[in-house]
């Protein structure tokens, strides 16, 4: 039987708690090669001896069965540190359940923090970030910065639920370099994402548990990759796949219906140059026309500022349905499209008085422009991302995510999109299916943008072409 060492940050004398004073909490911590407990037969768990039961306290777990620990209420965080019972080498699995103390999600108030989870030494370390324009949930692999810091597993949510439970697994095959992260069974990396090379993942060989904001319960380091069947076991059918919208594996059913759809406010084919007089690009883009359609490529699309912008000159209404055709010819890239553009002060968003801009992101999402924006294509080189965001700026902040609506580019395919914005409420659908549906509250990030222009934005890699841009008023409620 392995037993853990509990690390109180706060001074504590041990010696007052005679060793024969235990406690046990069956099946609350797991090991690879853990023994089972005195008196539960057949249940493996941890006996937590002298201080360290006097120090934790016992809270209900996930399901029964399953008790949870957690730092003393109202008491400093705790440390709780184990060996493993062998070193694990290059491949393995840390699984654990974690329950959050509340309701977390970004805003501009909220309290900015970083929070160790569980390390497994030599290996990873998972740890909660809560910033006010994102929450993060991330997985740093153990290693030389410049060998790992692209590897890390950055889970970036616009909010994590609670006060409720959610398990959390990272799994890794160093060798074959397969890293992932589950979130309530779900990974965040595609099964089927690029190939990425091995990993030199460092020899576990302790495990250390944080116990403060948040309570822990069944916590495993196993000595190979979790399977999928295992993983739905732990994780249960009533949990599993719970934050699957939030992760971008859920969309939000049907695109908007045609009805909503009012009076014409604007049409641009995108055929010719005549179709999109008075329009700006910002970055070092080319825009050409053929074949009926506007194409947008950049000049430097192996540099870090060839990003562009193309604006059309309207100002729109803060209630309208837009809709346009898009192709994408490069299978790498991110499409984002801008709308309820303003400058900050109620300035035109072509205002000379503000800063100038050159397609470099952070000019738009935290300069001094106010909009949203949605990325709808999203395949970047070296990473198996499959979600789109909803971000309010200025400030970047991350207010609802949702499924790409294109993962993977075809050349030849021809997709449809439409952005509905009805007043707070704001919508986007690719292809028949909405992928964001969110209500701005006007108190999470700033108030309700209104009206503003509308922009399409590419990243430096991104070939693709667009035609029948429409808009729309919105159809009497």
């Amino acid at each position: 039987m392995i037993g853990l060492r509990f690390e109180p940050l706060r001074s504590m004398n041990l010696s007052r708690f005679p060793a024969p004073c235990r406690l046990l909490l069956a099946s609350s911590v797991l090991f690879a090669g853990l023994g089972a407990a005195p008196g539960a037969e057949g249940r493996s768990g941890v006996v937590l001896e002298g201080a360290a039961a006097a120090a934790t306290r016992a809270v209900p777990g996930p399901r029964p069965g399953i008790e949870g620990i957690a730092a003393p209420a109202g008491g400093a965080p705790l440390v709780v540190s184990s060996p493993l019972a062998s070193p694990l080498r290059d491949r393995g699995s840390l699984l654990f359940w974690l329950r959050t103390d509340r309701a977390y999600r970004s805003e501009a108030r909220a309290e900015k923090f970083t929070e160790k989870i569980v390390e497994v030494a030599g290996t990873v370390t998972v740890s909660f970030v809560a910033e006010r324009n994102a929450l993060t949930l991330l997985a740093q692999w153990e290693g030389r910065r410049e060998d790992v810091f692209e590897r890390h597993i950055r889970v970036i949510l616009p909010e994590f639920p609670g006060p409720a439970w959610h398990h959390v697994a990272v799994s890794w095959d160093g060798p074959a370099g397969r890293l992932n992260a589950f979130l309530d069974g779900t990974p965040y990396n595609l099964p089927d994402g690029p190939r990425e090379p091995p990993l030199a993942v460092g020899t576990a060989t302790a495990l250390t548990l944080h116990l403060g904001r948040f309570a822990l319960a069944d916590v495993r380091v196993e000595a190979a990759p979790v399977s999928d069947k295992a993983l739905r076991e732990i994780v249960g059918k009533e949990a599993w796949g719970a934050l699957d919208t939030l992760l971008g594996v859920k969309d939000y059913g049907p695109a908007p219906a045609e009805r909503e759809r009012g009076r014409l406010l604007y049409a641009a084919p995108l055929g010719s140059a005549a179709d999109t007089r008075g329009w700006r690009l910002e970055g070092p883009g080319v825009v050409e026309y053929r074949d009926g359609w506007m194409g947008m490529k950049s000049q430097r699309p192996d540099g870090p500022e060839g990003h562009i912008v193309h604006w059309c000159p309207e100002e729109f209404p803060a209630r309208f349905w837009a809709e346009w055709e898009f192709e994408l010819l490069s299978e790498q890239g991110l499409c984002i499209v801008f709308f309820a553009a303003r400058g900050q002060g109620g300035r035109d968003v072509f205002d000379p008085s503000l800063a100038p801009r050159n397609g470099v992101f952070k000019q738009y999402h935290s300069g001094d422009i106010d909009c949203y924006h949605i990325s709808y294509f999203a395949n970047t080189p070296g990473s198996a991302r499959r979600v789109a965001n909803l971000r309010k700026n200025a400030g970047f902040y991350l207010v609802a995510n949702g499924p790409v609506g294109v993962a993977a580019a075809k050349p030849g395919e021809v997709h449809r999109a439409v952005l509905v914005k009805d007043g707070a409420r704001l919508r986007l659908a690719v292809d028949g299916r909405t992928i964001i549906d969110h209500t701005d509250d006007g108190q999470r990030a700033g108030p309700v943008w209104a009206g503003g222009k509308i922009g399409f934005r590419q990243m430096q890699w991104t070939v693709g072409r667009y035609r029948n841009f429409r808009v729309h008023a919105l159809a009497a409620p």
